[in-house]
């Protein structure tokens, strides 16, 4: 993941991979909170990120078949998700 941070950029391929994925897979669903008086939307980028089905689903838009979602890049992001649940977790 070292590498990862010293890119610039995402390759376009695994951007356009991930994002396909995450249009499908998140905040798909919605119940409202009675307590907090606001709808909330699930799953998170971050859940889906952290439980690896992100990167599964990326895996089915990455090149083809036999080509596999980059190990750098699902390690650095969900390097990335964990430190925003911590400081989630810290806030409240």
């Amino acid at each position: 993941s070292d590498e990862f941070y010293e890119e610039d950029e995402m390759e376009p391929e695994s951007y356009l991979a991930v994002m396909r994925a995450a249009k499908e897979m998140c905040y798909t669903r919605k119940y409202y909170d009675v307590s907090a008086d606001k709808i909330i939307y699930f799953p998170s980028i971050t859940k889906t990120i952290v439980n690896n089905d992100l990167f599964e689903k990326a895996d089915e838009y990455y090149f083809d078949e036999d080509d596999e979602f980059p190990t750098d890049y699902s390690m650095a992001l969900r390097a990335i998700a964990l430190d925003q649940m911590v400081a989630e977790d810290e806030e409240a």
